[in-house]
Parts: structure tokens; C-alpha cells; sequence
């Protein structure tokens, strides 16, 4: 057993416990990239990534999944917040994608128990957004003219429809654009943000 990995807190009651982290985390990408769309799978892929990373630091990459324990989850948060220096915002997305791969393993019979399961998010701290007066997108506007024509229209849907330009306005078709009723059809839950459509003016 010691050769396998074993070690005295682990417990591998789970019937797939002895698949390597690599193994699964590998299998996991694979899933999210059939399964999913959009920007999603290049999340998931950053997710097992940088868990993938914290476990070749800590030993554990090659060893069973069924070692992986609640005091991993605390030390992997711990690893992301001081390492990257994460926001609280931040880092509670980072314990979602990680919480959710978790159980992800969990449904498939690889652990019995998500070790992410009682690590707490952190207060959540409204952001403080910036409204640009209206010199400031005018003297926005006048530069992409000068230096990167193409931009001003990206400038004019961001201003004035309020697309968000990453997750939706780089999506748009030429179909979506709605002339007659003066609106942008984001039909397809899958190309906003949340999920759901929308019909920016």
C-alpha cells in the first residue's frame, strides 16, 4: 500500500479512490471540454491547472485522489490567496471552480467526500465602479480614431448598450443586431455572462 500512495488518514471508501490526481484531473478537462462552452472550458482547464500545479508541489500529483484531505483544501486556499494575492471576490471564485470540480470527482465514484466542502468563502466586497464622464469617452473615442479606428465601434456598443465587451460583444453576429426594434439580441443563454438571455437598447 505504501508504494501506492497510502498514508493512515486517507480513506478509500470511495470505489475509484486509487486513480491518480493527474489521471483524474486530466479526465476532468476532458469532460468540461465535451460538455460545455464558450470561455467555460478554458475556466475548468485553469482550474485543475492550478490545482494540478499546488499538488506537484505538495507530493501529491502522482499519488491517489483518495489522499487528497480537508487540510489540502485549506492549505490549496491558502496557497492561491498569499501566492496570487487574491481579493476576497477572487478567491471565492477560485474556491467555486475548485469546490465544483471536487464534486464533479465525487459524483463519478473518485472520492466519497469533497474535501472543499466546509472551506468558507470570504466576505464579499462590493466593487466600486467608475463612471467615465463624458469628456473622458470623448477623448477615448478621439484617440482610437487616431491610433485604432476599428475600437471606436467597440467603444460605441460598450458606452452606450452596455455590452459586456469579453463575454458578449466579441460573441455578437450580425443577426443579433435587431436595426428595426433598436435592440441586440443575445438569444443564446450561453453567449452572456449569465447565463440568460438579453436584449440590450
Amino acid at each position: 500500500p505504501s508504494a501506492m500512495g497510502w498514508n493512515p488518514w486517507s480513506t478509500y471508501t470511495a470505489p475509484r479512490a486509487m486513480h491518480r490526481v493527474r489521471e483524474v484531473l486530466d479526465e476532468f478537462v476532458r469532460y468540461k471540454e465535451r460538455m460545455t462552452r464558450n470561455t467555460s472550458p478554458a475556466n475548468y482547464r485553469s482550474a485543475a491547472r492550478r490545482f494540478g500545479e499546488f499538488a506537484t508541489l505538495h507530493g501529491l500529483i502522482d499519488g491517489p485522489l483518495g489522499n487528497v484531505t480537508a487540510h489540502h483544501a485549506i492549505k490549496y486556499m491558502e496557497w492561491l490567496m498569499h501566492g496570487r494575492d487574491l481579493r476576497n471576490n477572487t478567491y471565492n471564485v477560485y474556491l467555486q471552480f475548485v469546490k465544483g470540480m471536487f464534486f464533479w470527482m465525487k459524483d463519478r465514484g473518485y472520492i466519497s467526500h469533497n474535501p472543499f466542502l466546509n472551506v468558507r468563502r470570504l466576505r464579499k466586497v462590493t466593487k466600486v465602479k467608475q463612471l467615465l464622464t463624458l469628456e473622458e469617452r470623448r477623448q477615448a473615442i478621439a484617440w482610437f480614431q487616431e491610433h485604432d479606428p476599428r475600437m471606436v465601434l467597440v467603444c460605441m456598443f460598450v458606452f452606450h448598450t452596455l455590452v459586456r465587451p469579453r463575454a458578449e460583444l466579441r460573441r455578437l453576429r450580425v443577426g443579433w443586431v435587431d436595426l428595426e426594434n433598436q435592440v441586440l439580441h443575445f438569444n443564446d443563454g450561453g453567449d452572456t455572462k449569465s447565463g440568460t438571455s438579453r436584449h440590450p437598447a
